[in-house]
């Protein structure tokens, strides 16, 4: 959600993106569009809505949302893990940061600083399967699926050349 609307990314069979209008005690859905493939995770940025999508092959889908009645695909870039699992994103400044808990086991950065035409800064591996991602300042911290409770904390202040810091 952000300001008067929320944005859901179905995965049902239409796999539809869809915006609701929230300011009313009775929300009202204003703009759909269809997605690519079924949705894993979103994150919704200024007038952008980043939707990590998966298969057989994962997709970074960017929708431009200024005109919340007409959502606009604004770029589709296919994303390198290895399996139908990509589970996280974080979006944060300039950058997107997307985990995989499939067997490849990526985290990638992509430079969204221009939404139409996102490009990959780097790929990485995690010491385990990736579940779920924040970014606070210079750090993303990924929760691992396994092992039980485990976790990464990365120094990403250079998105072409991330640096695990810790991990549990």
């Amino acid at each position: 959600m952000q300001g008067r609307y929320a944005y859901f990314a179905d995965n049902a069979t239409s796999n539809a993106f869809e915006v609701w209008a929230i300011s009313s005690s009775t929300p009202i859905r204003v703009g759909q569009a269809n997605l690519a493939l079924a949705p894993c995770a979103e994150q919704v940025q200024g007038n952008f809505v980043y939707i990590v999508e998966c298969n057989t092959t994962s997709y970074l889908e960017i929708f431009d949302v200024s005109n919340p009645s007409a959502p606009l695909r604004a770029s589709l870039s296919t994303l390198n893990g290895t399996s139908s699992n990509m589970s996280g994103i974080a979006v944060s400044g300039n950058y997107a940061y997307v985990v995989n808990n499939g067997t490849s086991t990526a985290f990638e950065i992509w430079d969204v600083s221009n939404p139409y035409a996102p490009v990959r800064a780097s790929q990485n591996n995690l010491l385990a399967a990736g579940w779920g991602i924040a970014v606070s300042g210079k750090y993303a911290y990924m929760v691992n699926a396994n092992p039980t409770n485990g976790f990464e904390i990365w120094d990403v202040s250079s998105a072409v050349n991330p640096v695990r810091v810790s991990s549990r």
